[in-house]
């Protein structure tokens, strides 16, 4: 089960593998730090990657959408970048790590996960669930190192397809190593298994089965 810990500027969720290996960055969605983003980085713990959720804003989560709303308009990009980077160095520092380390999120996060493949040095991964593209200046492609893998519903009307395929435009013009997938029948925020009117079953079952072979790929072998 993940544990509070402390970063230099804010709370995160903090969840050990009981083996050598990767460490990976978990980002929230509008909501905040909730009990669904926990989830994610118990159930990377049990897979054998060390995960890490800070928390992006610098109150507790909330169920209501017009504070979500809010939170998320008055949350700074760069700030953001900051606490990610507190988290790379935090999974860094933990004994066994192999020297690789993966982002993603959801929504929110997946917005802040493109947004930390063009700023955060040191990542090696990058899966970003339901996020379009960021702000400038963290939007510029041509700054990405790592392999992007991202995951968007085909009913999204957040997302539309039309962004996603903007979106895999951009990154190809940059020679970004990417691919986007869609997924049939699902809207937005599919993964969110709390909500029985978002999660989508199939979707987040074959997400899950790519994100595990992505992270495999690119995270397993040590720098």
């Amino acid at each position: 089960m993940s544990q509070p810990v402390r970063l230099p500027s804010c709370d995160a969720a903090f969840a050990p593998s009981a083996r050598p290996g990767p460490g990976v960055v978990v980002l929230h969605e509008w909501w905040g730090l909730n009990d669904e983003l926990r989830g994610h980085v118990d159930r990377l713990a049990e897979e054998g990657i060390s995960a890490i959720a800070p928390n992006l804003y610098d109150v507790a989560a909330t169920t209501d959408p017009a504070v979500a709303r809010g939170l998320a308009q008055g949350m700074k990009t760069g700030v953001a970048m900051e606490r990610v980077a507190e988290a790379v160095a935090y999974l860094r520092a933990q004994p066994g790590h192999n020297g690789k380390i993966g982002v993603m999120g959801f929504c929110l996060g997946g917005v802040m996960s493109f947004a930390a493949a063009c700023s955060v040095e040191g990542i090696d991964a990058v899966a970003p669930f339901y996020g379009g593209a960021p702000v400038a200046p963290f939007n510029d492609w041509s700054r990405v190192k790592a392999p992007i893998q991202g995951h968007f519903g085909a009913k999204d009307p957040v997302i539309p397809v039309e962004r996603v395929q903007a979106l895999r435009d951009a990154l190809a013009a940059a020679g970004v190593t990417a691919e986007l997938h869609l997924y049939e029948g699902a809207g937005h925020a599919f993964m969110r298994q709390g909500d029985p009117a978002a999660f989508h079953a199939p979707s987040a079952a074959l997400a899950a089965q790519r994100l595990r072979q992505f992270f495999a790929q690119h995270l397993t072998n040590p720098r």
